[in-house]
Protein backbone atom coordinates (compact mmCIF):
# COMPACT_ATOMS: atom_id res chain seq x y z
CA UNK A 1 0.00 0.00 0.00
CA UNK A 2 2.89 2.34 0.68
CA UNK A 3 4.05 2.14 -2.96
CA UNK A 4 0.77 3.62 -4.24
CA UNK A 5 1.10 6.55 -1.84
CA UNK A 6 4.69 7.32 -2.83
CA UNK A 7 5.87 10.63 -4.26
CA UNK A 8 6.54 9.35 -7.82
CA UNK A 9 3.00 7.99 -8.11
CA UNK A 10 1.51 11.24 -6.82
CA UNK A 11 3.54 13.23 -9.35
CA UNK A 12 2.52 10.89 -12.18
CA UNK A 13 -1.13 11.25 -11.16
CA UNK A 14 -0.86 15.04 -10.99
CA UNK A 15 0.68 15.26 -14.46
CA UNK A 16 -2.01 12.89 -15.75
CA UNK A 17 -4.87 14.98 -14.32
CA UNK A 18 -3.37 18.31 -15.39
CA UNK A 19 -2.56 17.06 -18.90
CA UNK A 20 -6.03 15.62 -19.36
CA UNK A 21 -7.54 18.93 -18.24
CA UNK A 22 -5.54 20.83 -20.84
CA UNK A 23 -6.40 18.32 -23.57
CA UNK A 24 -10.08 18.40 -22.60
CA UNK A 25 -10.27 22.20 -22.71
CA UNK A 26 -8.37 22.40 -25.99
CA UNK A 27 -10.60 19.77 -27.60
CA UNK A 28 -13.74 21.52 -26.39
CA UNK A 29 -12.57 24.85 -27.81
CA UNK A 30 -11.61 23.31 -31.17
CA UNK A 31 -14.87 21.37 -31.54
CA UNK A 32 -17.26 24.08 -30.34
CA UNK A 33 -18.74 25.83 -33.38
CA UNK A 34 -21.63 27.78 -31.89
CA UNK A 35 -21.67 30.96 -29.87
CA UNK A 36 -20.75 31.11 -26.21
CA UNK A 37 -23.40 29.31 -24.17
CA UNK A 38 -24.00 27.46 -20.94
CA UNK A 39 -22.87 24.09 -22.32
CA UNK A 40 -19.50 25.52 -23.39
CA UNK A 41 -19.01 27.01 -19.94
CA UNK A 42 -19.80 23.67 -18.30
CA UNK A 43 -17.39 21.79 -20.55
CA UNK A 44 -14.62 24.32 -19.97
CA UNK A 45 -15.19 24.12 -16.21
CA UNK A 46 -14.78 20.33 -16.41
CA UNK A 47 -11.32 20.86 -17.89
CA UNK A 48 -10.44 23.43 -15.27
CA UNK A 49 -11.55 21.09 -12.47
CA UNK A 50 -9.19 18.45 -13.87
CA UNK A 51 -6.34 20.98 -13.94
CA UNK A 52 -7.10 22.09 -10.38
CA UNK A 53 -7.19 18.46 -9.25
CA UNK A 54 -3.78 17.90 -10.79
CA UNK A 55 -2.39 20.94 -9.00
CA UNK A 56 -3.81 19.79 -5.65
CA UNK A 57 -2.43 16.26 -6.09
CA UNK A 58 0.95 17.77 -7.01
CA UNK A 59 1.03 19.91 -3.88
CA UNK A 60 -0.05 17.01 -1.67
CA UNK A 61 2.47 14.70 -3.34
CA UNK A 62 5.26 17.03 -2.29
CA UNK A 63 4.11 16.63 1.35
CA UNK A 64 4.16 12.80 1.39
Amino acid sequence: MKTILSVPWALIASVWYFGNGILHSATVLMEHKRKYDRELLRLLMDGHVLMLSGAVVFLQGKRI
